[in-house]
């Protein structure tokens, strides 16, 4: 079995990695060809430019995992539409996310019963970087009631 098929991302392949103290540095790219432009909805597979993006995942044995993806710019083909360019999106990650969709759960999950300041002390332990702050405003995003874990 293969870092891809470990990871288990969609459209993602592995390319390579590394480890550096206890962090996995894993670089990637994306599979997707073409993309839906988010405000008129025609498909295009024009590219305009590679970018890559960073997203903390799930540790692996207590090594924090880091995923720099190469994702595309695509150009919007269709000329009444007022977006030019859109930058392709991840179904396991929010737009402008730092983090994976499963990683924030396993956040929410790791918060109840305790303060932010604990539950960041104890990811710590198993491999996640986090902050109080950003604790609390996943809670928020999430639309959890703060009061309920002493944010």
């Amino acid at each position: 079995m293969n870092l891809t098929n470990i990871l288990d991302l969609p459209n993602i392949i592995v390319d390579d990695f590394s480890v550096y103290q206890n962090r996995y540095q894993i670089n990637c790219h994306s599979t997707v060809s073409e993309a839906y432009c988010p405000d008129c909805h025609c498909i295009t597979s024009r590219t305009k430019v590679y970018y890559r993006r960073k997203l903390q995942d799930l540790p692996i044995t207590d090594h924090s995992v880091y995923l720099t993806i190469r994702l595309r710019k695509f150009v919007c083909l269709n000329p009444a539409c007022g977006r030019h360019v859109f930058t392709e999106r991840l179904s396991f990650a929010a737009n402008n996310a730092r983090r994976t969709k499963r990683l924030d759960d396993f956040i929410l999950r790791t918060v109840v019963d305790q303060s932010s300041i604990a539950t960041a002390t104890l990811l710590g332990k198993v491999g996640i970087t986090i902050k109080k702050s950003a604790i609390c405003d996943l809670l928020k995003k999430n639309d959890l009631n703060t009061h309920q874990y002493q944010c």
